[in-house]
Parts: C-alpha cells; sequence; structure tokens
C-alpha cells in the first residue's frame, strides 16, 4: 500500500514547477501542495494516463462493421422467410428463378458474414490498436469504414439498376 503523505509529496514536486490545469475546472495548479484544486475542490492524484485514450477511430470501424452485419444478416433473414413463404404460398420457384434468388442472397449474407467477421476481429485486436498513435488509429477506422461501405454501395447500386431495368 502506497503512503498517502508519499502520494501528496510526489503530486506536489510536480506540480512545484509546472504549469498543470485542473482537470475539472482548468485551474493552473502551479505550486499546489494539497490533493485538491485550490478552485474548486476536486480530487487531485499522480498518475500515468495515456496521452489521447480516445477510442474514436476503432469505435468508427465497429460501428461500421455492426451496423453493416445487422443490416445484412437481418436484410437475409428477411429475404429467405419472404422466399420460404412464397414457395410455400405459390409453390415452388421457376428452376430460371433460382440463379437470381440464390445471388441477391449470396450478395447480401456474404458482405454479412464478412463484416461480422471483421467485428470480431476489431474486438480481439482493441488493444493493438489502442497502442497506435492517434494518427494511425483515424486512418484504420476510415479504412475499415470505406472497406465496408464502398462494397454495400456497389451491391446496392448494381442491384438497384437491375430492378429499375425491369
Amino acid at each position: 500500500m502506497i503512503d498517502p503523505n508519499r502520494e501528496q509529496r510526489f503530486l506536489g514536486d510536480w506540480l512545484a514547477d509546472r504549469d498543470e490545469p485542473c482537470p475539472v475546472c482548468g485551474y493552473n495548479l502551479r505550486a499546489c501542495t494539497a490533493p485538491q484544486c485550490p478552485e474548486c475542490g476536486g480530487a487531485l492524484k499522480l498518475a500515468v494516463s495515456m496521452e489521447d485514450p480516445s477510442p474514436g477511430g476503432w469505435l468508427l470501424a465497429v460501428i461500421a462493421c455492426a451496423l453493416a452485419a445487422g443490416f445484412d444478416l437481418i436484410a437475409s433473414l428477411i429475404y429467405l422467410v419472404m422466399m420460404l413463404w412464397i414457395a410455400i404460398v405459390q409453390g415452388p420457384l421457376p428452376a430460371s428463378a433460382v440463379p437470381m434468388v440464390m445471388l441477391m442472397l449470396a450478395s447480401v449474407l456474404v458482405p454479412g458474414v464478412l463484416c461480422a467477421i471483421g467485428l470480431v476481429l476489431l474486438l480481439r485486436k482493441r488493444k493493438r490498436w489502442r497502442t497506435a498513435p492517434p494518427v494511425v488509429r483515424w486512418k484504420r477506422g476510415v479504412a475499415v469504414l470505406l472497406a465496408v461501405f464502398i462494397p454495400h454501395a456497389l451491391i446496392g447500386a448494381s442491384w438497384l439498376s437491375i430492378l429499375l431495368a425491369q
């Protein structure tokens, strides 16, 4: 156990000749010897922390993968239920329609599975993301967002052009 007086001395030594703002109110703590801010009374302690602990880039990548995987997998499920319902009510699909139905299902299911795999990898590699510099974290996050968005946009645009052409 660390002696509180020793911690207070370390804090006082650190602040003796440094301009450090209070994390609560921003007051300059230079020469402060007490373990609380003289301005707002907020508790102070000397600690080691990350320069920029923001999970922004990683969170951007996680949200992109999670939204895409969720949408794609639910759309696949709805599509499968719809095809089963049509098969039950109207009978089996004509053989000529089966390739198009399978292609449509695959074009939603495959990206959904890939995004779900990407999400699992992101969750497992979070520590590796946190240790990278902030600029690298954001570049990775934007790269994942684009890697998710561009294929989805292309697939959606191609299906839209097929539907509009009919």
